[in-house]
């Protein structure tokens, strides 16, 4: 007959494992979730160019192409989230946006550079919640194991696993990167050829993304005409302007 320590600890993983496993199914990147309804331009790796408003998912993303009789449902382009290498960069084109849509990311570019007191306090928060959920799974891994009487490396990997499924939707954090949040930055793309420079005002990052505001797309030293987000970690920020 099972003890009372190991049922114990066999009901924590399966209550994290469930609510971890409704979690995910909520979870959208950080960054791609900014960009949500957006009509968004993506560059692919091999060269392809994808076009059309985009839908977010936990798993992935979609592109819903819109023709001239408006947004086609039939028509679009899909890109999982294991095949997130693939991207090249995804694009925010200033002339793509509608009035109210440019407004709304007018307004939000403010607010990246003048933050308010609520937006302070939710980044704070995040870099609290990130600080913790490790060590709150190594504490439950190990109180978990000491009640099975067992060594806690017999329970690790399953406590870490099921922890990691819980704590997995906290975003990832950065102590770097929170630095520069709302500065103007220099990010360099490494490649075979020369490499990819992009300035503009970093906006939000997540593991997978970064965000870059107010950025010049055309390459010929033009005027700003959008927004990016670029792939981590081949997106690297090398310079930065001073604080405003």
């Amino acid at each position: 007959m099972l003890d009372n320590a190991l049922v114990i600890t066999v009901l924590i993983i399966l209550i994290t494992a469930v609510v971890g496993a409704v979690l995910a199914r909520r979870r959208l990147d950080p960054c791609l979730r900014l960009w949500r309804g957006f009509p968004v331009t993506v560059r692919l790796d091999e060269g392809q160019v994808w076009q059309g408003r985009l839908n977010v998912y936990s798993t992935g993303f979609d592109l819903i192409a819109e023709g001239a009789g408006g947004e086609d449902p039939h028509h679009s382009h899909v890109l999982y989230q294991d095949e997130f290498s693939r991207i090249a960069r995804l694009e925010r084109r200033l002339a793509a946006l509608s009035a109210d849509e440019r407004r709304e990311r007018d307004r939000t570019l403010r607010q990246v550079y003048r933050p308010g007191l609520c937006r302070r306090l939710m980044r704070s928060f995040r870099m609290w919640l990130n600080t913790i959920r490790d060590a709150v799974a190594d504490a439950v891994t190990f109180v978990a194991a000491r009640a099975g009487g067992t060594s806690v490396g017999a329970q690790s990997g399953r406590m870490k696993s099921a922890g990691a499924s819980l704590f997995g939707g906290a975003p990832t954090y950065d102590p770097l990167l929170e630095v520069y949040l709302g500065r103007r930055v220099e990010t360099v793309i490494e490649a075979e050829g020369p490499d990819e420079r992009y300035t503009g005002v970093l906006r939000e990052y997540s593991g997978s993304f970064l965000i870059l505001m107010d950025v010049e797309l055309s390459g010929d030293g033009g005027e700003r005409e959008g927004d990016v987000i670029l792939p981590r970690p081949a997106a690297r920020v090398r310079h930065a302007a001073e604080p405003r």
